[in-house]
């Protein structure tokens, strides 16, 4: 078989692969319930603005909104020089709006900090 025939069968599977599993997706369709639906108290999303405007503040997966329910996350500095290894500081302040110092202990550390960039193509979980 020549290659240009191999070329040619290789790319006709590949035709009849991608066919198939759009005819299945579209039968089987997506989940019922989305994604960030489903997600835990573990979000990595930590942007408030980022939500859908449509969702009710109840609605909402713990952890994507910089407060809730009476306790406000707050960075010390809100913009850091690109390419330097910079430390981030930040407080949570308490329903009385004085910094929380004591946490209970989850996935057996005091506090997760998960940070993602914006663009999604990295992210550090930390136990600050």
């Amino acid at each position: 078989m020549s290659t240009s025939a191999r070329v040619a069968a290789f790319i006709g599977a590949l035709g009849v692969t991608f066919a198939l599993a759009l005819g299945i997706g579209s039968v089987f369709g997506p989940d019922a319930e989305p994604a960030a639906a489903a997600h835990d108290a573990h979000s990595t999303d930590t942007s408030a603005d980022a939500q859908p405007a449509s969702l009710d503040p109840a609605e909402i997966p713990g952890g994507l909104m910089i407060s809730q329910a009476g306790y406000t996350f707050a960075l010390t500095e809100s913009n850091v020089s690109a390419g330097a290894t910079t430390p981030i500081t930040f407080t949570i302040a308490g329903p009385d709006g004085k910094a929380v110092t004591s946490y209970d202990t989850e996935h057996e550390k005091q506090l997760h900090l998960i940070a993602v960039r914006r663009d999604f193509t990295g992210f550090q979980h930390v136990h600050p």
